[in-house]
């Protein structure tokens, strides 16, 4: 077999297995919104510190560990801050 087909098909393999999955989002109550804000603001402070300003580049590390996108952790946080 050729060598350029190996690598076509070694390319294919890469790039499908490092796709993400995505699952449609189902929109939440605010009750479920303001518990999620709650133990992600839990996570921040323990894994940042007591400070009641939220930093973006705190909030984009807490995104990643928790696998959720920037937007919602800020949404759900801010959510549970101000209510």
């Amino acid at each position: 077999m050729n060598t350029a087909i190996h690598q076509v098909r070694n390319n294919v393999r890469r790039t499908t297995s490092a796709r993400p999955v995505c699952y449609p989002v189902r929109p939440q109550t605010e009750k479920e919104l303001f518990s999620v804000g709650r133990s992600l603001w839990y996570r921040y402070t323990t894994s940042f510190g007591p400070c009641r300003e939220v930093h973006h580049h705190h909030v984009q590390q807490l995104a990643h560990l928790v696998g959720k996108s920037v937007g919602y952790v800020e949404h759900a946080i801010n959510h549970y801050l101000t209510h």
